[in-house]
């Protein structure tokens, strides 16, 4: 077998890189437990300190709170028997603590409630919730993610543009004429969700319009995501130039979601039909990614760069690095590269080798800094690795078939014959997310 070819390629990686299964189970179980001590007393989930201790100068978070529910649909469904309750206390919570019950929706903060806005973003990771707890089998998932879908389409889906609005005020009122591609990035990701879980095509249609113009405008700008937009989706270059360190919206490019893109693409192709030029998408926005953020001389990705791949905020974040790796390899396994295993490792922050058994070698980085997207996106990796595509609570379920399944028509039968030879084709190939392969 040659250095080049792409089984060969990915056996290594999974092997050196990743651990064997049962390692990989175990920081599944490791990353489970740190979801579970999320969970805030007054209901639904927090930021985390690096004691451990939530920090309740940071609230409950809506999206926080949605990705830990997520995070422990997939600690069920793997056979973490009191992940199961953890999911029902957290829908629970979000029906409770976050539901507004006068204008609709969710609020921003259990914290805050009636404060902020009601933004595209958290409620897409409410849908995310939604689809994992059904696809567990959760009591009150399906009505959840109904509800959540209906929200969504009523008042953050513009059916003219076939694009997302960005947030409304509290009582949906007041639009922001403001776009942004995050929001349109985990809608695509909850759309996906959404399909597996209800075995309903039309999500999967939303999303690859979404997809569509998304990728067009990375084409004309050399595979650089454009991030904002005005209400008319044209791009606004500049905009935040004054804050690139902004949490949510930082000004120019975000190599990390080029990679998001990119499995979102593969997601979405392994699963229903796309235009042929997406896969050329997917390896051009991985290839860009890494070359614009990679640092050649300490290693890891830069967050942000300018229009022309300069990096603008060089700190190196935890979630990046949990989304790039298995998206580098994916675009040099399609291409039958060969020498990106030693990057992939350097990239994700690991030694060589890291042991397989006893050692916590890639024992959430997230918890320095309590960040819980770095959380979901390594869990879902890891997850993700155990199964098969396409989403992660659909992919655990078909794994590991049985009652943790919801009742009804099961999650794996929303995908076709044709997907699945296609996913059996990714487990080598251009599977982007950890989310393919042996996983995000």
């Amino acid at each position: 077998m040659s250095s080049t070819d792409p089984a060969r390629l990915f056996g290594q990686l999974t092997s050196d890189a990743y651990g064997d299964r049962s390692w990989r189970e175990r920081e599944a179980g490791h990353l489970l437990d740190w979801a579970a001590g999320s969970a805030s007393p007054a209901g639904g989930f927090g930021w985390r300190l690096s004691t451990g201790a939530l920090d309740p100068a940071r609230g409950r978070p809506l999206w926080i709170s949605c990705r830990m529910i997520h995070c422990l649909a997939l600690g069920h469904l793997l056979g973490h028997d009191s992940d199961g309750a953890r999911v029902d206390a957290g829908i629970a919570a979000l029906r409770r603590e976050y539901q507004d019950q006068e204008h609709g929706g969710w609020f921003a903060d259990a914290d805050r409630p009636g404060e902020g806005r009601k933004e595209a973003y958290g409620h897409a990771f409410v849908v995310l919730a939604g689809a994992s707890a059904t696809v567990a089998g959760r009591p009150g998932g399906r009505q959840l993610l109904d509800e959540a879908l209906a929200l969504v389409l009523e008042r953050f889906w513009d059916t003219e543009a076939q694009m997302p609005f960005e947030s409304w005020d509290v009582a949906f009122t007041e639009l922001e004429d403001y776009r942004g591609g995050n929001a349109a990035m985990h809608l695509v990701e909850a759309f996906l969700a959404a399909a597996d879980a209800t075995g309903d095509a039309a999500w999967r249609e939303r999303a690859l319009a979404i997809c569509e113009r998304m990728l067009s405008g990375a084409r004309d700008l050399g595979w650089r995501v454009p991030e904002h937009f005005d209400a008319r989706w044209q791009v606004r270059p500049d905009y935040n130039i004054d804050e690139p360190r902004h949490p949510f919206r930082p000004y120019g490019a975000t190599p990390g979601h080029a990679f998001e893109w990119a499995w979102l693409v593969l997601t979405l192709r392994a699963a229903h039909p796309t235009p042929p030029w997406f896969l050329e998408a997917a390896v051009g926005l991985v290839d860009t990614a890494w070359a614009d953020a990679w640092d050649v001389e300490r290693g890891g990705l830069a967050y942000t760069t300018d229009a022309h791949g300069e990096p603008v905020v060089r700190e190196r974040f935890h979630w990046v690095a949990c989304e790039a790796p298995p998206r580098r390899l994916g675009a040099a396994s399609r291409r039958g590269r060969g020498p990106v295993g030693d990057d992939v490792r350097r990239g994700d922050g690991l030694p060589p080798r890291p042991p397989c058994g006893g050692g916590k070698p890639r024992r959430l980085v997230a918890r320095v800094v309590g960040d819980q997207r770095a959380h979901r996106a390594h869990l879902d990796r890891i997850t993700r690795r155990l199964s098969r595509p396409p989403s992660s609570a659909a992919a655990v379920s078909r794994a590991r078939p049985g009652p943790r399944s919801r009742a009804g028509v099961d999650a794996s039968e929303a995908v076709t014959p044709r997907s699945r030879r296609r996913t059996r084709c990714r487990l080598v190939g251009p599977g982007i997310r950890a989310r393919l392969c042996t996983e995000r």
